[in-house]
Order: C-alpha cells, then structure tokens, then sequence
C-alpha cells in the first residue's frame, strides 16, 4: 500500500513507512552490537592463564590454593621477591627484582588476568611501603600493560578508606596506586577495599593479634563492619572475573570498564561458593 509515495506497514490504524522501520532496525543492532562488544573486551575464556603479584602473603597464599583448585585456570604465574614454595603443574614461578623491572619482562607476557595482593606498612616499613605498594605496584600494571596485550583483566585489593587525596601514608598510598593503575586502561579494572584481614600469621604483630582479637567477637555479630575473611575476599575476585562486566559510562567510553568493591560488596559475591572446582 502507498501514502504519497511512501511504502507503509501496519495493522489497522498503526502505519510506519518503510523507511522508519529499516532505520529503527539498524539502530537496535548496533545498539546491541555495542553492548555485546563492550562486554566481550574483558570477559575470560576458558581455560585462562592468571598472574599473581604477592602470592607469599597470607592473601596470596589462599588466592594461589583456590586458583590451584579452580579447573577454569589452567595456568598460574607467580611474580615475586621470594618463591612461595607451592607445588602445582599449573604453577609457573618467576622471583624476580622489581627495581629492574626490564629484565624481567618475559614473567609477565601471556597473562589472561592479573592479581595484585600489596602489603602493609607495619611489614615493610615507611618507605619501603611506598616503594612496594606504589612504585612496584604501579610499575608491574605498566609493564603488563605493555607486554601482555590479552590481559583483559586487573584486579587490585586495596583498603577500605583509600583516598588519594588522604594525608594518612597507608590511604593516600593506596589511593594513588588505584588512580596509577585506572590510567592504565585495562580493558577491566576491579579494586577491592577490605576492612581488617582476619588471618593467622606466622611473623604474628603483637598490635594486629590484640586487635583481631577485640575485633573477632564483634565480627561474629556484624561480619562486614570492621573485618574481611580472606576466603571470602579471595573467592570474590575469582567469582567476578567470569561475571559480566559493569556497564560503562555512557559519557566516558574510553574503553575501561572500572569498578570498586567496598567491604559489602566483597561479602555479598564471596560467600556464594559457586566456583568450578577440579
């Protein structure tokens, strides 16, 4: 049927000319298509090849076993100072000086996703905190950045309370290096701020055992208000790299999709024990 020259289509009194329809069509789609790209650029496949930075701490040590034991990774690459002394045909380890960071690009090359656990002040000391939770820190997201261009994935535990812009050393430090690293651009970027780690160390600090001590009772009643699990925190970075991705801004679309778990959002996705074991 024509109107003034101008195909329609309808049913009853609706009519829309051809042209409108074809339009909204091709609009739809790439409305569609831009949605699915944007969730495709860092979404894992399976099997995946992740490195870990800080796997001798206590966070590590517990994020290398449930990787160990997670058939979607098929290959672990440990960075670090020292060897953590894990046994696994997945694990690939590199001890290496991050003060020459050069040297040792070939670690960091064909890597999935990146893990980045830090430190505390109390361990290494004011300005060696500086140098191994900003410079090392900063220095080794570059570097992967530039050597490993499949990373589709970061993701840095921070600290409840980072600030950049704090005067405090240990949240303005932290702050900085998400800044630092959200530069960057991975494709996907995933900070998580934990409150106090509850674990059991083997160099026990007489100030942290009297406050995780004070704090555990408490902890029972409302776990997410002074203290993080590190099974818990470990089990929410691994359940959301295979999660979809946050929806980007719509006003900045520089091809970063950045997100910040805060301790309740930590809790909410690692209590769900939904992960493939081998």
């Amino acid at each position: 049927r024509r109107v003034h020259g101008t195909h329609t289509m309808g049913t009853g009194n609706l009519r829309l000319p051809i042209s409108c329809t074809v339009f909204w069509f091709f609009e739809i789609h790439k409305i569609f298509f831009c949605v699915t790209m944007a969730t495709m650029t860092s979404t894992l496949t399976v099997p995946t090849t992740a490195l870990v930075l800080g796997a001798t701490g206590a966070t590590g040590k517990i994020l290398i076993n449930q990787l160990i034991n997670d058939s979607r990774f098929n290959k672990i690459i440990i960075v670090g100072r020292r060897s953590c002394n894990v046994v696994s045909e997945k694990i690939q380890e590199h001890s290496i000086d991050f003060d020459k960071l050069d040297e040792h690009s070939d670690a960091f090359k064909n890597v999935d996703v990146a893990f980045c656990l830090g430190t505390t002040r109390a361990k290494s000391g004011v300005e060696g905190f500086k140098r191994v939770d900003f410079d090392y820190v900063v220095n080794s997201a570059r570097l992967i950045r530039n050597v490993s261009s499949q990373c589709k994935q970061y993701h840095l535990v921070s600290s409840g309370g980072a600030n950049a812009k704090s005067s405090n050393l240990y949240f303005g430090t932290k702050g900085r290096a998400e800044n630092a690293i959200g530069d960057l651009k991975f494709p996907r970027m995933s900070v998580y701020r934990p409150r106090l780690l509850l674990t059991s160390r083997e160099d026990t600090r007489v100030g942290e055992y009297i406050l995780q001590t004070l704090i555990t009772p408490i902890s029972w009643m409302s776990p997410t208000l002074f203290t993080t699990k590190l099974p818990v925190l470990c089990n929410a970075m691994i359940k959301n790299c295979f999660m979809e991705a946050p929806a980007r801004d719509a006003g900045k679309d520089d091809g970063c999709q950045f997100e910040i778990f805060e301790n309740s959002r930590i809790y909410e996705l690692g209590k769900r024990t939904d992960s493939k074991s081998s």
